[in-house]
């Protein structure tokens, strides 16, 4: 009876995690299709519209679902270095295409760890969307792959640095903010990046 009451309870706790890989799943094959490209671009439109007269035509790409789920975060590079990230886990709203607009915003203007990104500049500028699982714990920085993988950096003084897998360049620079913050807890979860 034991060992069934621990198999049933194991198998509930597991059930978020499968619909979860399933999102993600369906987030990378979306990453791989023009539909992709053309959201990227209506991104890039919409970060010129905030900076002249010109309007943007609504995109029409059906998104696969994020809402409760899954976060997301939109991250401008330019030459391989970061100018601007913002996003959360949680949203809002559930209409993506106001979600990405709102969080576009963030990374060219709101993001405190960077000057404010110069439109001017957005033609050489890359951005990239990150898809994110729900953060898990982990007990070491060694465990997770940076180009898959993002991390919540929790401080002893309460801080919260969360890095996309754009932002992160190997496990040797977030070793230097883990001692530089004081890092109490790490976390990382799963990503999947459009660019």
């Amino acid at each position: 009876m034991r060992f069934a009451i621990g198999f049933i309870a194991g198998v509930l706790l597991c059930l978020p995690l499968v619909a979860e890989e399933k999102l993600l799943g369906e987030w990378k094959q979306f990453s791989r299709s023009n539909q992709s490209r053309k959201m990227l671009q209506w991104l890039r439109c919409q970060a010129k519209e905030r900076f002249s007269p010109n309007k943007c035509r609504e995109l029409q790409v059906p998104l696969p679902a994020f809402y409760g789920k899954l976060g997301l975060f939109v991250t401008i590079q330019e030459k391989y270095r970061v100018r601007g990230c913002f996003g959360a886990f949680f949203h809002k709203t559930d209409k993506p295409y106001q979600v990405l607009r709102e969080y576009l915003h963030g990374a060219l203007r709101e993001d405190l760890r960077h000057p404010p990104f110069d439109i001017s500049r957005l033609p050489e500028a890359k951005i990239i969307i990150t898809v994110a699982a729900q953060p898990h714990s982990i007990r070491n920085l060694e465990d997770i792959y940076p180009s898959r993988e993002g991390v919540v950096l929790t401080s002893t003084a309460g801080r919260h640095f969360i890095y996309v897998p754009a932002e992160i360049r190997n496990t040797n620079s977030l070793k230097t903010i883990v001692r530089k913050y004081r890092i109490l807890d790490i976390k990382t979860f799963k990503a999947v990046s459009i660019q």
